[in-house]
């Protein structure tokens, strides 16, 4: 994960989200076990990134698009502290485009509201999660394998058998 290359730790994890996606409980289950991964506290460091605003239809704004997508994003939303910002994927970089320095305001006045701290990253449990997912991969491809063997064994024909019609 990237909080390792954060040192201290970092000051703000932005979670991104696609308005284009729908945003489900299984989608709602990753970013709490990801996020869990990490240790106690992230949630208060945590800030949803919504992206793609521009494919809501016309006059629906975020707020809007939040409170009727589903209790999921809404659960997201508010574990964040309500803390969410959004980017119109059309806007070009010009001196009139504020997205970055807004989500930058955001991001400042979490670190306010956070006194200033930090999230600590407890290396030992990226450790842990990483072995985890090697050891799922080497099983899935452990697993796939058997399959291919157990295909290529049943699925030939049959050897060394004689048919003979009367």
């Amino acid at each position: 994960m990237g909080a390792i290359l954060c040192p201290p730790g970092p000051h703000a994890i932005l979670l991104v989200v696609s308005v284009t996606q729908p945003f489900t409980e299984t989608e709602r289950r990753a970013a709490e076990e990801q996020l869990g991964a990490l240790g106690g506290g992230t949630w208060r460091y945590s800030m949803v990134l919504f992206t793609g605003i521009d494919k809501l239809p016309k006059g629906v704004f975020i707020e809007e698009h939040i409170a009727n997508t589903g209790e999921a994003l809404q659960w997201l939303v508010e574990r964040c502290g309500s803390r969410y910002h959004a980017f119109d994927n059309t806007r070009k970089e010009t001196e009139e485009n504020t997205q970055v320095p807004e989500l930058m305001e955001k991001v400042e006045e979490m670190i306010t509201d956070n006194q200033g701290w930090y999230f600590e990253v407890n290396e030992l449990i990226l450790l842990e999660e990483e072995q985890a997912r090697r050891a799922l991969e080497e099983e899935r491809m452990r697993m796939e394998e058997h399959a291919r063997q157990r295909e290529q064994m049943i699925g030939g024909p049959p050897r060394g058998m004689s048919v003979c019609v009367c």
